[in-house]
């Protein structure tokens, strides 16, 4: 297992980013360490020789979700985050100055959207938790679709990334961290949209196509471990 500067080291060595972006990994990486989150990440190896920038979509079932993404996906990334997160001062000023876009979620956020077009045109990775929300039965529910509107838009890949085990961390409505091994699997990337503008018909399927692979990696993962989808660790 490659040591947490080795693998930044990696990253920077292929990957845009600025320094911001580096601290945060650290710090988060030794906040998953000290709660007892450590997450496995199954197959990197799919991002060796793709196109930048990419949008990687998540799902998303717990708060947890963003520190360990930023912690263990084996690239830098901004988020798309709910703009009431940059509220919070002290998590704000660092998401700000990292490069996230905050984004109003009640509305159609033209601001946002152009923020993002503008972040991947300069070659930075983009982030997006696919549902618009966290699930509240740990289960994955279907995808918005800003994220592969983007992608069509600027002509980029779209990285697919399972999160597993975080809902078993701390789930929507729950307020205490519970350690619990976490796990990305990085799915096949789709590039689709980077060989030619789909239509609203065609960027629909290749969304409802990505979100049953994302639920088939779910399906998977529980069967591994035999616990039913969604189900909690016991306090």
């Amino acid at each position: 297992m490659r040591s947490l500067t080795g693998r930044i080291q990696l990253v920077m060595n292929r990957s845009k980013f600025n320094i911001h972006m580096v601290l945060g990994k650290i710090v988060a990486r030794l906040i998953c360490s000290m709660t007892m989150t450590d997450a496995k990440v199954y197959g990197e190896e799919k991002l060796a020789d793709l196109p930048k920038p990419y949008i990687i979509v998540f799902n998303h079932c717990s708060h947890w979700d963003p520190v360990l993404t930023w912690a263990y996906f084996p690239d830098f990334l901004n988020f798309m985050v709910k703009a009431e997160l940059h509220d919070v001062l002290s998590f704000g000023i660092m998401s700000e100055v990292a490069g996230n876009i905050p984004v109003h979620r009640e509305t159609s956020d033209i601001t946002a959207i152009k923020a993002a077009i503008k972040h991947l045109k300069k070659g930075y990775n983009l982030a997006v938790f696919a549902e618009g929300t966290r699930s509240l039965d740990g289960k994955v529910h279907p995808f918005k679709e800003g994220a592969f509107t983007l992608a069509n838009r600027v002509q980029v890949p779209v990285v697919p990334v399972y999160l597993h085990g975080t809902f078993q961390v701390i789930s929507k409505g729950q307020r205490i961290i519970r350690a619990n091994p976490t796990e990305l699997h990085v799915l096949d990337p789709v590039l689709d949209f980077t060989q030619q503008r789909l239509s609203k018909d065609e960027m629909h399927q290749v969304a409802q196509e990505i979100n049953e692979r994302m639920k088939a990696a779910q399906k998977e993962c529980y069967a591994r471990t035999g616990e039913a989808i969604g189900s909690e660790i016991c306090s």
